[in-house]
């Protein structure tokens, strides 16, 4: 439905030439615009509509959202074409492409195989500049990789002190730096600055980009990753000349000095021993996450504020070792922005070092008390979390591990569990066999609300291996968790694992050719716009295309 809709607004948009399909004027689709519920008033033209859309298989139902179309015709193609000119309050867009490749399916491998590359390759001919060379990670001197996500971290220097600002993640009650996905609509970002800059006047409403950092000093970073084939996830990209075991990623971190005013604001002692409060917008509508979903809806038809973060302070960085503290107890701190500064990057180091000293002297501040308590971690925006959790818990003993294993699995705070964790505490001893209220590890592990499927699936095979029984009640949980799974590959794990039989790693798709043609259709990258929609489709000529949004 939402793709005839779509594609009935896009035939409505003023045009180059009198009723033709292409290229239209980029007008804000709000999403209650009437006219895409009524039928085309050019019979051919709607006809067209219902042929494309009756063959569209949904491929990724989340970000980014892909659909396939196979077996597309010029006018189709056309048709398809016409999407690219709609603009969105999120600032993302739609995009077009033709790609080859097998009869579409409802699995992650197919996406990582095909529609994934196609995306990359179409978006880097048309806009380069999305390619950036590796300066750091296990890519560094590597050629160029796309790249989705930019982080912004403003640095502030203070004498021989070195300060990073980072928000709190409300929900989960995390910290990390400002940051996203660049949102490529033809009202969205043309640079990764341009991405920083409107994260930033996202996150940090009421403190305007230019009066908080200062872009003349600025630095930009390209850190890699290497990532399993199995991270569900539109960065983690195939690029075998470049990891042959799994995927990899690629992401802007802009590095900017921030400005007095903002640091002597929002500085921890300056602002009165507390956190720093980031403001609501004036004069627009603000939701947040929690709030009913007809509302946050409002984001995307009305362009209302979506308020990520309530809470905001700054983290001192010791500049020898790279590690972090803070001016108050249990902070913890996303892994990838602290172990970026452990590893302590050359031109980061030489970044800071070069930053602008903020004088206190001058502003009246007798000085900034040491921050005293040390950075926590968390496992989120890390490839290796097992590796993190071995650190964290270096000596783990059986009982321990039981313990742990217990309690992160049966835990109510909403917060989402590792499987790595899982793994971790089973190297440590921990009893697969456990139970809790009368239930065993096992169940409490596939019932658990705020953990995704292919999360809970990895610690319940692990667990059935480790020796944990599969009965009546485990059963039936993974019963419920097969009744949301779109994946046909994890459909198929998960019935294997309620049989009593672990699966085993699942093989790549390899490099199967199809000589038809297919359209992938996605949903726009940018806030709150994420989740995208995806369609292949082959054509006559035995090329595909698809178009993401």
């Amino acid at each position: 439905a939402w793709l005839v809709w779509l594609l009935r607004i896009a035939l409505l948009q003023p045009t180059g030439r009198s009723g033709s399909l292409g290229a239209a004027t980029h007008c804000v689709i709000t999403g209650l615009e009437t006219a895409g519920w009524i039928p085309a008033g050019d019979a051919d033209a709607e006809m067209l509509i219902q042929r494309v859309s009756s063959r569209a298989v949904c491929c990724f139902a989340k970000e980014p959202f892909m659909v396939v179309i196979p077996e597309i015709s010029k006018m189709e193609r056309q048709l398809l074409d016409s999407l690219e000119c709609l603009s969105f309050h999120c600032h993302g867009g739609i995009r077009s492409i033709v790609f080859q490749g097998p009869p579409p399916q409802r699995a992650w491998s197919y996406v990582y195989e095909y529609l994934m590359p196609a995306f990359a390759r179409r978006m880097l001919r048309d806009e380069p500049q999305w390619a950036l060379p590796p300066k750091h990670g296990p890519l560094n001197g590597c050629r160029s990789v796309f790249a989705r996500t930019a982080r912004v971290c403003a640095a502030a220097r203070v004498k021989e002190r070195l300060f990073l600002f980072v928000l709190r993640e409300d929900d989960h009650e995390i910290w990390g730096v400002p940051g996203g996905a660049v949102a490529r609509g033809p009202n969205g970002d043309r640079s990764f600055l341009d991405t920083a800059r409107r994260e930033w006047d996202e996150e940090v409403p009421c403190n305007a980009w230019a009066d908080s950092v200062d872009v003349r000093h600025r630095l930009l970073l390209a850190v890699s990753k290497l990532n399993s084939s199995k991270w569900v996830s539109s960065m983690n990209l195939k690029e075998p000349d470049l990891s042959t075991k799994g995927g990899v990623s690629c992401t802007a971190w802009i590095f900017l000095a921030a400005r007095e005013a903002f640091f002597l604001e929002s500085e921890w002692h300056s602002s009165g021993r507390r956190l720093f409060d980031i403001r609501e917008p004036e004069h627009e509508d603000v939701f947040y996450k929690c709030d009913a979903r007809e509302d946050l809806c409002k984001i995307h038809t009305h362009g209302a504020h979506l308020m990520e973060h309530t809470a905001g302070t700054w983290l001192e960085l010791d500049f020898a070792s790279g590690w972090l503290k803070a001016p108050l107890p249990g902070v913890r701190l996303r892994a990838d922005v602290a172990m970026l500064l452990q590893s302590r990057p050359a031109e980061v180091w030489h970044f800071f070092a070069g930053l602008p000293a903020i004088d206190l002297e001058r502003d009246g501040v007798c000085g900034i008390p040491q921050y005293s308590y040390p950075v926590l971690l968390s496992t989120v925006g890390v490839r290796e979390k097992l590796a993190v959790y071995r650190a964290m818990y270096p000596k783990l003993g059986p009982v321990a591990a039981t313990r742990l294993l217990r309690t992160s699995l049966t835990s109510k705070d909403g917060a989402p569990y590792d499987a790595e964790l899982v793994q971790r505490c089973l190297e440590c001893g921990a009893e697969a066999t456990e139970h809790f209220c009368g239930k065993s590890v096992l169940y409490w592990a596939l019932v658990h609300p705020a953990t995704c499927g292919p999360v809970a699936q990895w610690a319940a095979i692990q667990l059935s291996r480790a020796g944990a029984r599969m009965g009546r009640h485990e059963v039936k949980a993974i019963g419920a968790r097969l009744e949301k799974e779109e994946d046909q590959d994890r459909a198929d794990d998960w019935r294997s694992l309620a049989s009593g039989r672990p699966p085993n790693p699942r093989p790549s798709l390899g490099r199967r050719r199809s000589s038809s043609d297919s359209t992938v259709s996605t949903p726009a990258e940018g806030k709150g716009s994420e989740k995208g929609a995806g369609s292949s489709a082959p054509r006559l000529d035995g090329s595909q295309r698809s178009v993401r949004r």
